[in-house]
């Protein structure tokens, strides 16, 4: 488990702009580092020993809190590496980019390598709060390149699967409804072995009753 986000001295220089409503901010993307920082004075660091990296996927804002999101695989890795520590990247409005936040991990997990022909893809999800004050000035788009987090992923599974359980319920009540009646005033509905919905609507008149009646006027003219 990561520590708690260290805001960097440009990220406090970029909070304070932030706070004077004289800029705005977007949280550009995610990086991660093998490197041991554990000796280093965190809010110095301008730039991370950067290992891979990844855009944000997705933003939250609540109050005076924000939250992103970002996830990384190991499909491009020659070699595994620890997740020593984490950075977080934000822009002003000019478009500037800055090292806004670092986290380290006393016991950093192991991302493995993706080995071709093995089933198993390793990959970590990240979701780092922030607390910035006037955080309505934080953009709330992301990039649409972004690689969906893990928890994006899964929440649209479940809508999913939700869907096919509300199709499947219908389907069995299609099921149910063959060769079923209902009739009403002139009317008679039924579905057939197919599926489909009949509808036959009878006015009363028997067959050949119009017919007969022009035939009559026909005559009296």
């Amino acid at each position: 488990m990561a520590e708690r986000l260290v805001i960097t001295d440009k990220g406090n220089g970029l909070a304070a702009k932030l706070l004077a409503g004289t800029t705005t901010v977007v949280f550009t993307k995610i990086a991660t580092s093998d490197f041991d920082y554990s000796d280093c004075d965190l809010k110095k660091l301008e730039e991370l020993a950067v290992k891979q990296e990844t855009l944000i996927s997705r933003v939250e804002r609540e109050d005076a809190v924000v939250t992103v999101y970002g996830s990384i695989d190991a499909g491009e890795l020659a070699e595994g590496y620890y997740i020593r520590a984490v950075g977080l990247y934000a822009a002003d409005a000019e478009g500037t980019e800055i090292l806004y936040a670092v986290a380290t991990d006393e016991f950093p997990k192991y991302l493995a390598p993706y080995k071709d022909g093995s089933r198993i893809m390793s990959g970590a999800t990240f979701k780092l709060h922030v607390k910035v004050d006037n955080a309505s000035q934080v953009s709330m788009e992301v990039n649409p390149a972004a690689v969906p987090s893990l928890a994006q992923v899964q929440d649209m599974q479940k809508k999913v699967e939700t869907l096919e359980t509300e199709l499947s319920s219908i389907n069995q009540t299609v099921i149910n409804m063959k060769n079923t009646y209902v009739q009403g005033e002139g009317l008679t509905l039924f579905v057939d072995d197919d599926g489909i919905l009949n509808i036959i609507y009878d006015d009363g008149t028997e067959e050949g009753e119009e017919e007969t009646g022009n035939e009559a006027d026909n005559q009296s003219s």
